[in-house]
């Protein structure tokens, strides 16, 4: 084998951030079963070499993956957060509801069944949505019982959501004509400027990443 293919073979290709994308395209197509190193490499057109040398091994790489999900959308929320008007906060998270509910989303709750990793995830995931919840419905109802057991149907309601095809489709055709003209185009953060997980998998024609609302 020459030195030239030897640099190719074992050179690392792309970086982390290019598995968790691959990775959540795979879940979306394929669901949790997808999801195989073979599978990566294939989708990003690299050796396992390159894989091996970001993660040692699948079990690595899932928990790297399911603490990157929950920080993107633990991020995303905290965007919300940063507008102080309640009413604001709550219609942009309405007009952006779509994110939660395409590419790979519905499957990695499911995937959450099973794998403890990704069960943290949407354990702590669920936590920062009731705290959005109370923060943001409380000040608009004036009584915090009131405003959890809105925040915990809300979230019952997209996680009945997430599994329903025809509901997912629904929320698409909205989601995408509202998102043509709102602040929902790019997250960014100061700690991660241009942040962004790349919703793709079921309807694979969409790349949505969401901006943080102007202060």
């Amino acid at each position: 084998m020459s030195a030239d293919r030897l640099v190719t073979e074992f050179r690392p290709a792309l970086d982390r951030e290019s598995y968790f994308l691959a990775a959540y395209e795979l879940i979306g197509e394929a669901g949790c079963d997808g999801l195989t190193i073979a599978a990566l490499c294939e989708q990003l057109g690299v050796t396992k070499g390159s894989f091996y040398y970001h993660f040692a091994d699948l079990p690595e790489f899932v928990t790297a993956f399911a603490t990157r999900w929950q920080g993107w959308l633990q991020h995303l929320i905290e965007a919300y957060l940063a507008e102080p008007d309640p009413m604001r906060r709550l219609e942009l998270l309405t007009n952006s509801h779509i994110v939660t509910m395409i590419g790979a989303e519905p499957a990695i709750r499911a995937w959450g069944r099973t794998e403890p990793a990704v069960a943290a995830a949407t354990r702590a995931v669920d936590e920062s949505v009731k705290r959005f919840g109370l923060e943001t419905i409380g000040p608009i109802v004036g009584d915090h019982e009131t405003a959890a057991m809105l925040t915990r149907m809300s979230l019952a309601l997209l996680i009945g959501m997430q599994q329903r095809q025809d509901d997912v489709d629904l929320a698409l055709s909205i989601g995408t004509a509202q998102c043509d003209g709102d602040d929902v185009g790019r997250h960014e953060t100061e700690s991660n400027p241009g942040d962004r997980l790349a919703v793709r998998g079921l309807h694979r024609t969409h790349l949505l990443t969401v901006t943080r609302p102007k202060v």
